[in-house]
């Protein structure tokens, strides 16, 4: 099994990823039978998972800092460099940025690694429209960084706009930025998984789950999927 099959299994046991039968609105609008969230790694062993399925990629983007933006991606960021370092001996730097400025004490918006002539590479938990990655990267810009790439958790692969032939939300950054965005998973490896747990060898009940779970997916990205 995939790297990013085991990922998306152990998301669904720790109901990072749920399947909604009933639907949940997305920032978007859309009605979506799926949901990622970080949120559920929330202990040291689960935070580790999420960081060695992100690690896995970061080793090859050749970076100096990863940042992450608040607020789930500070984390990400942390116990990523950790990763990096313990198991590839990569040693990077990590930041983040606060809300806005502080005027007293440690001052400025910056935490952490300086980004200044440093490639950056920003991570974080998943990427919908791109807005608030744009803004991320314009910060790294401001302070003197060099966007490397992004790496997220989760791609929805979804289209930015309702358009037959609409890129993904990653599609059109990386497109616009000229840099690439990078995801320890994907809606194509959740579909497989699903498809492994409709075909395979547990309960009655648990294949039945599987078979619903993905028509629900499936039919989603028929809708919504990207070219």
């Amino acid at each position: 099994m995939s790297a990013a099959k085991d990922f998306v299994r152990y998301a669904l046991a720790r109901e990072a990823i749920k399947i909604i039968p009933g639907g949940m609105k997305l920032v978007s609008g859309r009605i979506s039978p799926y949901y990622f969230n970080s949120g559920p790694f929330d202990k040291g062993a689960s935070i580790r998972e999420l960081a060695k399925a992100c690690a896995a990629i970061a080793q090859d983007m050749q970076t100096d800092v990863l940042f992450g933006p608040p607020m789930k991606g500070i984390p990400l960021a942390v116990a990523t460099a950790y990763e990096l370092y313990e198991r590839h001996d990569i040693n990077v730097g990590y930041a983040f940025n606060r809300p806005k400025a502080k005027d007293h004490g440690d001052q400025g918006l910056i935490l952490g690694h300086p980004l200044k002539g440093k490639r950056v590479c920003i991570i974080d938990n998943v990427i919908t429209t791109g807005g608030t990655l744009d803004e991320t990267a314009q910060l790294v810009h401001n302070e003197g960084g060099i966007l490397a790439g992004v790496i997220i958790a989760f791609d929805r692969q979804e289209r930015v706009t309702d358009g037959a032939k609409s890129a993904s939300a990653t599609q059109d950054f990386e497109a616009r930025h000229g840099v690439p965005v990078r995801a320890a998973a994907t809606c194509d490896d959740l579909i497989a998984v699903l498809g492994d747990i409709a075909e395979g060898f547990g309960p009655n009940e648990e294949k039945e789950w599987g078979r619903n779970a993905l028509a629900l997916v499936l039919e989603y990205k028929k809708k919504y999927g990207a070219v």
